[in-house]
């Protein structure tokens, strides 16, 4: 394995596991590994994505952010009423917080760093879910 990816193989072994226990990849007979149909899409949200971002804050698809853009994928329509009242929005809006505050069981900080980051990161827009955000939702449902 080190030999085609280079690294330390502790690591890599590590790695794998890890994405093969969330689902991402299998591990073929000949020791090879393939992403699974679930990774694929995980993978093209990724790369819709501004990956340099993600990169630099080693994200990962944590249950909060899940979560919060599950909530706005499910209730597109009053965000886009939202957004079109409020025109382009940076980190967040009281408005959106509102409204995601009675889905899952987050606090008004966690939503708003949620918030925050998924548009930092491009999988969301300042008046939109962007592709990279629908992908990743709809890769879990």
């Amino acid at each position: 394995m080190k030999d085609y990816v280079g690294g330390d193989e502790k690591e890599i072994i590590r790695a794998i596991g890890e994405a093969e226990a969330k689902g991402f990849v299998v591990e073929l007979q000949n020791g090879m590994v393939k992403l699974t149909e679930l990774g694929d899409k995980v993978k093209t949200a990724l790369e819709n994505a501004k990956l340099q971002e993600i990169v630099k804050v080693k994200f990962s698809v944590t249950p909060t952010l899940y979560n919060v853009l599950r909530v706005i994928y499910d209730n597109i329509e009053t965000f886009k009423g939202i957004w079109k009242e409020k025109g382009e929005t940076r980190d967040y809006e009281i408005e959106e917080v509102d409204v995601i505050r009675k889905h899952p069981s987050l606090s008004d900080d966690e939503i708003k760093k949620a918030l925050t980051m998924l548009r930092q990161l491009g999988f969301l827009g300042t008046k939109s879910l962007t592709e990279a955000g629908k992908t990743l939702v709809e890769a879990y449902l």
